[in-house]
């Protein structure tokens, strides 16, 4: 934890005691909070035809993970890849 930027007004609203706990419980709700989105972008696209998210709404989502990877809130890993 230590080199991280201090705690955003986000986290702040988390419990105050314990930056590296604020850090943490901001960061959880944040990629359950766009594993939701993700999973609305699909349904949408499978049961509506043509229903599909914007350029603006997948930009607007980009810059929300980029946000929270520069934060230390998410790591970036590459894909596994399916070679046996």
């Amino acid at each position: 934890m230590e080199g991280l930027p201090r705690p955003t007004n986000f986290t702040r609203s988390f419990p105050e005691t314990d930056d590296e706990l604020a850090r943490k419980s901001y960061a959880l709700h944040g990629y359950m909070t766009i594993r939701l989105v993700e999973e609305l972008r699909l349904d949408l696209a499978r049961r509506y035809e043509g229903a599909a998210f914007t350029e603006h709404e997948n930009e607007a989502l980009h810059f929300a993970v980029d946000r929270m990877i520069s934060e230390g809130m998410l790591e970036l890993v590459d894909a596994p890849t399916c070679e046996s």
